[in-house]
């Protein structure tokens, strides 16, 4: 992402440079970020299991609000 003003920066959309308002390219940055915070967690889990060697089972209860840590986590890093 490249400033361009107060208000505008680059970002890049299907290859090319686009100037886009600030706020929706912190609100790109975020998604993306969240999405890697939660690909590393699931890349951590399996090597554990491959560790212990068998299936490691977390219920939706704990996973969702695990998706909403990670979301906010990247927000977090935005600001």
């Amino acid at each position: 992402m490249v400033l361009l003003s107060q208000n505008q920066a680059f970002a890049f959309e299907d290859g090319f440079a686009v100037a886009k308002p600030l706020g929706e390219v912190r609100i790109i940055e975020t998604f993306g970020r969240g999405c890697l915070y939660i690909i590393l967690g699931v890349i951590v889990v399996m090597v554990l299991a491959f560790i212990v060697g068998g299936t490691i089972s977390i219920p939706w209860f704990i996973v969702i609000p695990l998706i909403i840590l990670a979301f906010w986590a990247a927000s977090r890093k935005n600001k």
